[in-house]
């Protein structure tokens, strides 16, 4: 019998961490079958010898992915290439090897959700974050922005918002070609399939903390290096421009909008010559004319114009 929900998880070096994680999969209540499918990059430390420790448990839940050279050094995502296509449920439900489940019952209510709501293409939950240096947890991370979650208002809003995928659920049927080339071409897969899933269904939000997000500043998205975190930037902006152009049909206004949007964070980060460097050096399909960073009280008058105009026209 194939499983219902196939859980999609992938790591690296997480050796203190991929127990937790697999531990959290491993105590899912369901009236449905479920595999997890587990990829290691190759890690340099336990993890693989973790995670064997576990297949030879579980072999019945556990299909691993052990790669000998690490994939993301080469430009190859994980995900898009080896993972989902090995998926096999009918949902996909994803959460990386250092983040953690700590409701025995989210698969079940997310599948009733989507079983019972054919409109929506995937549906997340609250959940709890974990400022690993500081030793802090901050509880219902998502719960201030829930309403945004449920009804998102104005695409401004969908393209400007940055959801973390641990606790996400989503209907297997969306994972075409057009999907897997899409997240296979950014440094970051998470937003072009936010992006892509919303573009084909609704947003299932479920006010409920069923796992933990780890925030520690050795991740690629928690790190502290000046020219990574621009990379992230400039990356997300990549992913938004195309989908703003390609699947969104948006108009010229709304893409100089995300530039300015963008222009407006990196301010005071970076002069314009780095960040053409930058744009230069990685080959990004990114016009460093449409950037504003020269910190000047015009631009920052004509954003806040060109948000209002938006907001207003849409």
């Amino acid at each position: 019998m194939n499983p219902l929900v196939s859980i999609c998880c992938i790591t690296y070096n997480h050796e203190k961490y991929i127990a937790q994680a697999i531990e959290g999969f491993l105590m899912q209540k369901t009236d449905f079958p479920i595999e997890i499918i587990i990829h290691d990059d190759a890690s340099i430390d336990r993890t693989a010898d973790i995670i064997r420790e576990y297949e030879i448990k579980h072999p019945k839940f556990i299909k691993p992915i052990y790669q000998k050279e690490n994939q993301w050094s080469k430009g190859i995502r994980p995900y898009p290439i080896y993972v989902w296509p090995e998926a096999r449920g009918k949902y996909i439900a994803i959460c990386e090897g250092d983040d953690y489940w700590t409701d025995p019952y989210k698969l079940q209510k997310q599948v009733s959700f989507l079983e019972d709501n054919e409109d929506y293409s995937f549906v997340l939950t609250n959940f709890d974050a974990y400022f690993e240096n500081d030793k802090k947890v901050v509880k219902n991370f998502l719960t201030k922005q829930k309403d945004f979650y449920q009804n998102p208002k104005t695409p401004h809003e969908l393209f400007t918002t940055y959801l973390r995928p641990l606790t996400w659920m989503m209907r297997a049927k969306y994972f075409d070609e057009i999907l897997l080339d899409i997240t296979s071409n950014y440094l970051i897969g998470d937003a072009p399939l936010y992006l892509y899933l919303a573009f084909k269904g609704k947003i299932g939000f479920i006010d409920e903390s069923t796992g933990v997000y780890r925030i520690n500043y050795g991740s690629l998205t928690q790190g502290n290096k000046i020219e990574g975190k621009l990379l992230l930037y400039l990356n997300n902006l990549m992913v938004r421009l195309f989908f703003a152009e390609k699947i969104y049909m948006f108009e010229k206004i709304f893409q100089t909008n995300l530039y300015l949007y963008y222009s407006n964070m990196l301010n005071k980060r970076i002069t314009l010559r780095k960040l053409n460097k930058i744009i230069s050096n990685y080959n990004l399909n990114l016009d460093i004319t449409k950037f504003r960073l020269n910190n000047n009280i015009f631009y920052d008058v004509l954003f806040y114009i060109r948000k209002f105009y938006y907001f207003f026209k849409f």
